[in-house]
């Protein structure tokens, strides 16, 4: 089992698993973890590990009234000069509060365009997009993962078993690590990625063109990444 490091109290955590926590104001108990601070606080989380010991994450954990960042792509405009599905399909970021307002970011303008792809030709580049971003925090600031795409948000057939990866201080500045290979086949849909404090390593998961879930890990982002291993359900 993995904890983000940012939760927001009224979370529902993994089912089955008896966690403790240290801070005062932090509980958890029958699956959620509930905060009384007025404002977010660290706690530490601990949790029984498959080899009998415990791990420890240690958690800012938000109030419920907190605001969440959500992270996606925004549908082309029917015309392309408007807005054309190269641009449509990039990173977009929005706060979502518990009342269902949304705040779009950046004036509801893609943050986060991934680099263009040579071609055999010289001075010649494809344009590559992405899909399905997901933002997670990691030591130092924020990592993104998404799906490779051709410049019309489709699947890109030539990265079917890879994904992107990003990584960014502060969510405006960002750098590309680029594509990483983590599936031997079987396509890669819905990336998502956790920073595992207990192993010190990033871990990310996905689904195949079959619907199982898959996940592999690596103790830096930019690998190397360990061959691919079915992955948890619960």
């Amino acid at each position: 089992m993995v904890l983000p490091s940012v939760l927001r109290s009224g979370t529902i955590l993994p089912a089955g698993v008896r966690l403790t926590t240290d801070h005062p104001d932090v509980d958890v108990s029958s699956g959620v973890i509930t905060s009384r601070a007025a404002d977010a606080v660290v706690a530490r989380i601990t949790a029984p590990t498959a080899s009998e010991a415990t791990g420890t994450f240690d958690v800012t954990v938000l109030p419920a009234d907190a605001p969440v960042l959500l992270a996606g792509t925004r549908r082309p405009d029917t015309d392309p000069a408007v807005y054309a599905p190269r641009i449509a399909f990039s990173l977009h970021l929005a706060l979502a509060t518990p009342d269902g307002a949304v705040t779009r970011l950046n004036d509801d303008r893609g943050v986060l365009f991934p680099r263009a792809v040579p071609t055999e030709h010289v001075d010649i580049h494809r344009v590559r997009t992405l899909t399905d971003p997901w933002v997670f925090a990691v030591p130092g600031g924020y990592a993104v993962v998404a799906s490779p795409a051709l410049s019309d948000g489709s699947p890109e057939p030539s990265a079917n078993s890879a994904v992107l990866l990003f990584q960014s201080p502060d969510l405006i500045r960002y750098e590309e690590i680029g594509l990483v290979q983590v599936a031997a086949g079987g396509g890669v849909r819905q990336p998502r990625g956790v920073y595992d404090q207990v192993r010190a390593e990033f871990v990310v998961w996905w689904t195949d063109d079959e619907g199982e879930m898959w996940s592999c890990n690596a103790a830096g982002l930019r690998g190397p990444w360990a061959p691919p291993i079915p992955a948890a359900t619960a």
